[in-house]
C-alpha cells in the first residue's frame, strides 16, 4: 500500500482537487457535477456518501471535520496494463476485508474503482492508495487500502508527488 503523511500546508490541496474534478468530469454525465463522485466516509463508520449531484466545494472542511475523502482517478490508471500478479494483490486487500471472494480466473477481469483516500490524523494529511471492488450484487464494496507494485505504484507515487511542495 502507498501511504504518505505530510503537513497539509506542504500539499497543493486546492490544485489537487481541481485536477481531480477535471479528470472526473471527462467521464461523468453532464447533469451531475464531478464532485458527486468524490466519496466520503466518517473515520469511525464505513457508510459511503457522495454528492450532492449539483456539486460541492467543501473538501478541506470535510477533512478537518473528521471525514475521509476518496478521489477516484479514471485517467491516471490504465488497469489494462496491470499484470495478473498486481490484480491478485489488489484483490488480496479486498479479501482481507471480507467483501467478496473471487476465483483466480476472474482476477484479470475484476472491476475495481480505484483512487486515493485522504484524511487528517495527528495534524497530518494522510494519503493512501485505495479502491472499491464490484460485488456480486452489482454494488461496490467498502473503500479499502490497496497495494500497488510495478508501474501502477510508480504512476501513483509520481502523481501524488506532483502536488507536494518542495522546500
Amino acid at each position: 500500500m502507498i501511504e504518505k503523511r505530510i503537513n497539509i500546508n506542504d500539499f497543493k490541496f486546492d490544485e489537487f482537487v481541481q485536477d481531480a474534478l477535471d479528470s472526473i468530469e471527462l467521464e461523468c454525465p453532464e447533469d451531475i457535477h464531478p464532485s458527486y463522485f468524490v466519496l466520503w466516509t466518517k473515520k469511525d463508520d464505513d457508510t459511503i456518501y457522495s454528492g450532492p449531484k449539483e456539486g460541492r466545494d467543501i473538501f478541506k472542511e470535510q477533512l478537518y471535520g473528521n471525514k475521509q475523502l476518496f478521489f477516484p482517478y479514471l485517467d491516471v490508471f490504465d488497469f489494462t496494463e496491470f499484470s495478473e500478479k498486481e490484480m491478485k494483490e489488489l484483490q488480496e486487500a479486498e479479501n482481507n476485508n471480507n467483501v467478496k471472494d473471487v476465483e483466480d480466473d476472474e482476477l484479470p477481469n475484476q472491476e475495481i474503482y480505484v483512487g486515493i483516500l485522504m484524511f487528517i490524523e495527528d495534524d497530518m494529511l494522510v494519503i493512501k492508495s485505495a479502491g472499491r471492488f464490484l460485488q456480486e450484487n452489482g454494488n461496490y464494496g467498502n473503500i479499502v487500502p490497496i497495494a500497488y507494485t510495478g508501474n501502477g505504484r510508480k504512476r501513483l507515487l509520481n502523481y501524488i508527488n506532483d502536488y507536494i511542495i518542495d522546500k
